[in-house]
């Protein structure tokens, strides 16, 4: 399976949005990244759901405990909520901002003069 982070392309896209970019231990490959984009209907979506991907996988880790050394690995799932209600929060800004549509007109009175020399 390919893995590629180019940000030219959707999949590099969301590998920059999810930080999942060193390709060399990648958590998705490039055709896992396609599908979800393609379910998803845009990069944005595919990112949500890739985020969603990655806190059911990491959701089945559990805290441990080795001698000295200490794991919390359900810190892991909060990271991932945490990234993915800013994702959300992005993707509603960017849907809000391409619904809206300024237009104005500037008018003049020629009836009006303005003088500076009050």
């Amino acid at each position: 399976m390919t893995k590629t982070y180019d940000l030219t392309t959707n999949v590099g896209k969301v590998r920059l949005a999810i930080q999942d970019t060193d390709v060399t231990d990648a958590e998705f490959s490039d055709e896992e990244l396609e599908v979800l984009i393609s379910s998803g209907g845009s990069w944005q979506q595919g990112a949500l759901l890739a985020v969603d991907a990655l806190i059911a996988k990491y959701a089945k880790r559990v805290t441990f405990a080795l001698g000295p050394r200490r794991e919390n690995l359900s810190d892991i799932v909060e990271h991932y909520k945490t990234l993915r209600a800013s994702l959300e929060r992005g993707l509603a800004g960017e849907m809000l901002t391409e619904d809206l549509t300024f237009s104005w007109t500037e008018e003049s009175d020629s009836d009006t003069e303005y003088s500076d020399d009050d």
